[in-house]
C-alpha cells in the first residue's frame, strides 16, 4: 500500500460515536437496570419496581415514585450529554448523585425502543413520549398517570444480533443480584424494592423488600419529614437501631432467614472524623468535610459469623460508596483473606463508607463500576483492622496457658505417676485435668436414634414373640405381633443363654423408663424353628433388600440443546439433597403419590410421583439419541394411535360433560363411543406424530409404522428407560395424546425439551388404586355383598381407600430404588415441597417410649 492509497483522518461522524459510546454503556440487560435503577434513587423514590420478560432482552420495564419529568424535559431526556445533576467541571468534586453525564437514556435508546410515562405533583396530568436513536419519535402527549416515571425498553440489541445470543437465564440473574445489593443498601433509608419476572402470562416475584414491616415504617417516615421539609440527616439512637433492624430484615430474605441473627453489625470512622463529630453538637455527616490534606471516612456494614456456614452459592462483598455501588479487588481479597484465619467458608459482607465529596473520583470508569478515592489505603487498612478485631470478639477464643495444666492442679493422686507408654514407645498425651484411666461419658439412652436396620442396638425386634400355635412362618408377610398366653401372664421370651435380654426376674428390665432397651443388643440367632415346641422364637426382620439399579450413561451427543439441557440438569441439582436420596431408607408408603422417607433422624415426605417424573426425564435426556432399548408391545403389531387417542379424548369429554352436570362420572367398561369430532381431532394428532416418526425412532427409540398409506399407525415399541421396568398400560393413550399436542414440533430444544418431559410424565405413573365403592342401602345384607367384593367388611361398612398391594409393591420395589440412586433432584423440589420434612425422630423417639 503506497502512501497515496492509506485512508486519511477524518472526523467520525456523530451517530457512529454515539454507537460506539452505546456500546460501552450498555453492556448487557442488567447494566440498563443499573442506570435506570440510580436514576429512580436520584429521583428522590422510595419505591422502585422492576418487570423482565425473556432476560430483559424483550422487555423491561422499570417504575418508580419519585418527582417525575417535566414536560419541557421530555424532549431532552434521550439526548446525549444532557442531564439535570452538573453545569461545570467543578461540580464533579462534590457530585452526590448518581448521574451526571448524561449517557445512559442515550445509549439506551440507540440499541432498544425506548418509552417514558411521567408525571410530576405539580401537574395535572402525565407525559408519555417514545425515542429513537437519542430523539423523541414525536411530541409528548398527555394522558392518565400517578406521581413518578415509568420507562420501558423493548427489543434490547435488535440492530446488534450478536449481542443478543445469550442465556436468558443468566441475564436475569444477574438484574436479580443487582436489585439484592440496592435493596439491601438502601433498606435502612426506607426505600422498597420489586423485582419481577414475567412468562407466559404469569408473573413470578423474587424480591419484594417494599412488604417487610420495617421498611414500611422507616418509608412512612421519609415521606413525613419530606412533607414537613424537616432534616433528614440527623437520626437518633432508636431510628438508627431501626434502620439497622431493617437492613437485617432484607439481608435475611436475600441470604436466607438464618443469617439474620448470626450477622455482626461493623461501625468504624477515622480519627478525624470522629473527633470532628465529637467537638460538634449536632451530628455532622463525612461527607460535609471540606478538608482535603486529611483522611475522613465512616463505616456501616454487618458481616456474617465466622462460625456459621453460609448458604451454598451466596458469597461475596456488598460494596457502597458514598451510596454508590463499585467493586473493590482488592478490599474483597483482603476481607477474604481475613476469614480464611476463622473459617474455610467465603464471606458474605455488606459494607458501606462515606467520604467527603472531594476525596473521590467517580469518574474512573466508563459504567461507574469502580471509583477512585484519595486514601484508600489508609481507610482500606483501617476497615481490615476493625473487621479483624470484630471478628475475634465473636468468636470464643482460649489463651493458650489457660488450656494447660498448672503444677498446682494436678491431683495428688496422680503426683509421682509414670504415664503410660505404647508398644511403639510412644507416650500418649495427657488431657489436663483427667486420669488416663477415665471411660467415656456414656451417651443419654434418650438421645440415640437407630437410623438403619443393620443396627440391631436399640432393636425392637427382639421383644416380638412367635410361638409355634401361632402357626405363622417367620416371613409369611403377616405383621409379628406378641401374643398373651392363656393364663392373661405376658408371654415368655426364651433368649439365648448369652443373650442380655436373657432376665431372670420381670424387673430386671423397666420398660417405662425412657431408652430402658436403647444400649441392649439381642445376640441370639435369627431363625424360625429348632427351638423346641414349648419356647417361644426370637422373630427379627430381616435387613431391608434393595435392588440398586444400574447407573446409566449418557449418550455422547453433539446436539447444543441436549448439551444445554444436560449441563442445566446438574447446574440446578441440590448437593445436599443428593446426598440424603442416596443414604434414604424407605418406611413406607402412603398414598399414590407419596412415601415416607427415613433420612439419618429425619422423616421425610416425598411426593413420589413427581420426583419419578424428574427422574424419567433425567432418563430419556441420557439416553437420547438411540441409548435406550426397544422395548416392543405385544405380538399383533403393536397399538392403534389413533384408537388410543379417540378413548383419551372421549374420556376427557365424558369426565368433562359430567363435572358440568354435577354427577360423578360412571367406569364403563370397553371401548367408549367416539364423536365424529374427537374422531378427527384424533386423526391430526396421529398424523403430527406419523410426520416425526423417523426423529422419534433415531432419538427416543419409539416406533411408529404404517403398512399401507390405508393401514392405520400403529405404535410397535417404547423406550426402555429403566432396565426392568415397565410403564403403566392405562396412561398411554393420553401419553399419546399430550404427545401430539403439547409438544412445540417447530423448534429444536422446545421439542426434545417436551418430548422427555411427556415420557418422564407417562412413565411416572404408578398401578391403578382398586378403592372400595359404597352404596347407600338399607339392605345390609346386600350392602355386605357389595363390600366383600370390592375389599369391603360384612358389616355393611366400606373399607377406607388405601394403596392395594400391587400400588404398594410397584412403589417398593420399582420406584423408590430408582429414584433414591439415579435420581439428581434439583433445588426446586425443596422449594416446592415435593420433599418435606415431617419430623425428626429424636423427637418422636420420646414419645413413644412414654406410651
Amino acid at each position: 500500500m503506497t502512501d497515496t492509497d492509506r485512508p486519511r483522518i477524518v472526523k467520525l461522524p456523530k451517530m457512529v460515536v454515539d454507537r460506539i459510546a452505546a456500546g460501552e454503556v450498555v453492556q448487557r440487560p442488567s447494566s440498563v437496570i443499573k442506570e435506570l435503577i440510580e436514576n429512580c434513587l436520584d429521583a428522590g423514590s422510595s419505591y422502585v419496581s422492576v418487570s423482565i420478560e425473556k432476560g430483559g432482552l424483550h422487555k423491561m420495564i422499570v417504575t418508580d415514585n419519585g418527582c417525575g419529568i417535566a414536560k419541557d424535559d421530555m424532549p431532552l431526556v434521550a439526548a446525549r450529554f444532557a442531564t439535570s445533576k452538573l453545569t461545570k467541571v467543578e461540580d464533579l468534586q462534590s457530585i452526590e448523585s448518581f448521574g451526571f453525564r448524561g449517557e445512559a437514556l442515550a445509549s439506551t435508546s440507540l440499541v432498544s425502543r425506548l418509552h417514558i410515562v411521567s408525571k410530576r405533583s405539580t401537574d395535572p396530568t402525565a407525559f408519555q413520549c417514545s425515542y429513537a436513536d437519542g430523539a423523541p419519535t414525536g411530541k409528548a402527549k398527555p394522558l392518565a398517570g400517578k406521581q413518578g416515571t415509568i420507562v420501558t425498553v423493548s427489543d434490547l440489541f435488535y440492530n446488534l444480533p450478536h449481542r443478543r445470543k445469550t442465556n436468558e437465564r443468566d441475564e436475569y440473574q444477574r438484574i436479580l443480584t443487582i436489585m439484592q445489593r440496592y435493596a439491601l443498601h438502601h433498606a435502612s433509608q426506607g426505600i422498597g424494592f420489586v423485582c419481577s419476572k414475567r412468562t407466559k402470562g404469569s408473573e413470578t416475584y423474587d424480591l419484594n423488600t417494599a412488604n417487610v414491616p420495617l421498611v414500611k415504617i422507616l418509608t412512612e417516615r421519609k415521606i413525613q419529614r419530606r412533607h414537613n421539609n424537616s432534616d433528614s440527616s440527623t437520626t437518633t439512637t432508636m431510628e438508627e437501631e431501626e434502620s439497622n433492624k431493617a437492613t437485617r430484615k432484607v439481608f435475611a430474605q436475600i441470604f436466607g432467614s438464618k443469617l439474620e441473627n448470626q450477622l455482626l453489625l461493623l461501625k468504624c470512622e477515622s480519627q478525624q472524623t470522629a473527633a470532628t463529630a465529637s467537638s460538634d453538637d449536632s451530628t455532622t455527616e463525612a461527607t460535609t468535610i471540606p478538608k482535603q490534606n486529611q483522611c475522613h471516612y465512616s463505616a456501616r456494614g454487618f458481616l456474617i459469623n465466622p462460625s456459621l456456614e453460609p448458604p451454598k452459592g451466596c458469597s461475596g462483598l456488598v460494596l457502597f460508596v458514598n451510596d454508590r455501588l463499585v467493586e473493590s479487588p482488592y478490599l474483597k481479597r483482603t476481607v477474604d483473606g481475613i476469614y480464611a484465619g476463622f473459617t474455610k467458608s467465603k464471606p458474605i459482607a455488606y459494607l458501606t463508607i462515606k467520604v467527603p465529596g472531594n476525596q473521590v473520583d467517580v469518574n474512573v470508569h466508563p459504567t461507574k463500576r469502580q471509583v477512585a478515592l484519595l486514601y484508600e489505603e489508609e481507610i482500606f487498612e483501617d476497615l481490615a483492622k476493625s473487621i479483624k478485631e470484630l471478628l475475634s470478639s465473636s468468636v470464643r477464643s482460649f489463651a493458650p496457658s489457660s488450656l494447660l495444666p498448672k503444677p498446682s492442679n494436678v491431683s495428688p493422686s496422680l503426683a509421682g505417676k509414670k504415664r503410660p507408654t505404647s508398644s511403639d514407645g510412644v507416650t500418649p498425651p495427657l488431657t489436663p485435668g483427667v486420669p488416663p484411666s477415665a471411660k467415656k461419658r456414656p451417651v443419654d439412652p434418650t438421645k440415640f436414634v437407630r437410623t438403619t436396620k443393620s443396627a440391631m442396638k436399640g432393636a425392637l425386634e427382639p421383644f416380638l414373640v412367635q410361638t409355634k400355635d401361632q402357626g405363622t412362618p417367620p416371613y409369611s408377610g403377616t405383621p409379628n405381633v406378641m401374643t398373651p398366653s392363656t393364663d392373661g401372664s405376658s408371654p415368655a421370651v426364651d433368649h439365648e443363654p448369652t443373650c442380655a435380654l436373657r432376665f431372670t426376674s420381670r424387673d430386671a428390665m423397666d420398660l417405662s423408663v425412657p431408652g430402658a432397651f436403647a444400649n441392649v443388643v439381642c445376640n441370639c440367632p435369627v431363625g424360625g424353628g429348632g427351638l423346641g415346641n414349648d419356647r417361644a422364637t426370637v422373630i427379627r426382620s430381616r435387613r431391608q433388600m434393595m435392588v440398586r439399579p444400574k447407573k446409566v450413561v449418557p449418550t455422547p451427543c453433539t446436539y447444543k440443546s441436549i448439551q444445554s439441557m444436560r449441563s442445566r440438569v446438574a447446574k440446578e441439582s441440590d448437593k445436599e439433597l443428593v446426598k440424603r436420596l442416596r443414604e434414604s431408607m424407605l418406611v413406607g408408603v402412603l398414598s399414590q403419590r407419596r412415601i415416607l422417607v427415613q433420612c439419618g433422624a429425619e422423616l421425610l415426605v416425598w411426593n413420589h410421583f413427581e420426583m419419578a417424573r424428574e427422574l424419567f426425564y433425567q432418563l430419556a435426556l441420557a439416553r437420547f439419541g438411540g441409548g435406550a432399548n426397544i422395548g416392543m408391545l405385544g405380538t399383533n403389531g403393536g397399538i392403534n394411535v389413533k384408537s388410543a387417542i379417540e378413548q383419551a379424548l372421549q374420556l376427557e369429554e365424558s369426565i368433562a360433560t359430567a363435572a358440568a352436570h354435577s354427577r360423578p362420572c360412571s367406569p364403563s367398561v370397553g371401548t367408549l363411543k367416539v364423536s365424529e369430532i374427537n374422531s378427527r381431532l384424533a386423526e391430526q394428532a396421529t398424523s403430527c406424530l406419523f410426520d416425526n416418526f423417523e426423529m422419534l425412532e433415531e432419538y427416543f427409540s419409539m416406533r411408529l409404522s404404517r403398512k399401507t398409506t390405508e393401514s392405520p399407525v400403529m405404535l410397535e415399541a417404547l423406550p426402555v428407560l429403566l432396565e426392568g421396568y415397565s410403564p403403566q398400560p392405562y396412561a398411554l393413550p393420553l401419553f399419546l395424546l399430550r404427545l401430539a399436542t403439547e409438544v412445540d414440533w417447530m423448534d429444536e430444544q422446545p421439542c426434545f425439551e417436551g418430548v422427555c418431559r411427556e415420557l418422564g410424565s407417562y412413565y411416572a405413573h404408578t398401578p391403578l388404586v382398586r378403592r372400595t365403592v359404597s352404596l347407600p342401602s338399607n339392605d345390609n345384607k346386600k350392602q355386605g355383598s357389595i363390600n366383600r367384593n370390592n375389599g369391603g367388611t360384612d358389616d355393611g361398612s366400606a373399607a377406607l381407600p388405601s394403596l392395594d398391594l400391587e400400588a404398594d409393591q410397584f412403589v417398593r420395589h420399582a420406584l423408590f430404588p430408582a429414584i433414591s440412586y439415579l435420581l439428581v433432584p434439583p433445588k426446586k423440589f425443596a422449594e416446592t415441597g415435593i420433599v418435606s420434612e415431617l419430623a425428626l425422630l429424636s423427637s418422636l423417639y420420646k414419645v413413644f417410649e412414654r406410651c
